[in-house]
């Protein structure tokens, strides 16, 4: 199918850490990526498919699940075999944006490492490629600290007893 010559349709990844646009992310922890696709072209376009991907070193979120009625028992967030991701947009009007968002977890023992990403768009003839989203994995530091409630007292004490 010939891309109509007004057709510019242009792609940017941004990685979303706890909601905000980030360049870092602990081991462990969920990294969103934001995919904003927006045809600045003078012309409509039909079948815009973006490909995306999970990076090395992280794991594909099944956020999908959530919202949707299906028993406990089978709920699996973590889908370690799913590596591509595809996303259509049936039209896309000139001047009109489109957000989509997907959601990685970081393996453990990445820190120190680069997660590396980016997205082809096609539409048409034409394939593009988005930025490239580079996040640093820090270690991943959990700490737990307990403290007593002495409901009678109204007291909160430090350290478990």
């Amino acid at each position: 199918m010939a891309t109509p010559a007004g057709t510019v349709v242009e792609t940017t990844l941004k990685a979303i850490i706890a909601g905000q646009e980030s360049n870092k992310v602990k081991e462990n922890g969920i990294l969103r990526y934001q995919i904003n696709i927006a045809n600045t072209g003078s012309e409509d376009v039909e079948n815009v498919i973006v490909k995306a991907n999970v990076p090395e070193g992280t794991k594909f979120v099944n956020t999908e699940s959530i919202n949707n009625e299906i028993q406990i028992e089978d709920l699996v967030f973590i889908d370690e075999n799913k590596k591509d991701l595809e996303f259509v947009i049936e039209r896309l009007n000139s001047g009109e944006e489109v957000t989509k968002f997907y959601e990685v977890q970081i393996n453990e023992n990445m820190a120190e490492n680069n997660i590396i990403n980016t997205v082809v768009t096609q539409y048409g003839e034409v394939a593009k490629n988005s930025n490239e989203v580079i996040t640093l994995v820090e270690e991943g530091n959990l700490e737990l600290k307990f403290v007593s409630v002495d409901a009678i007292e109204n007291t909160i004490k430090s350290g478990y007893q």
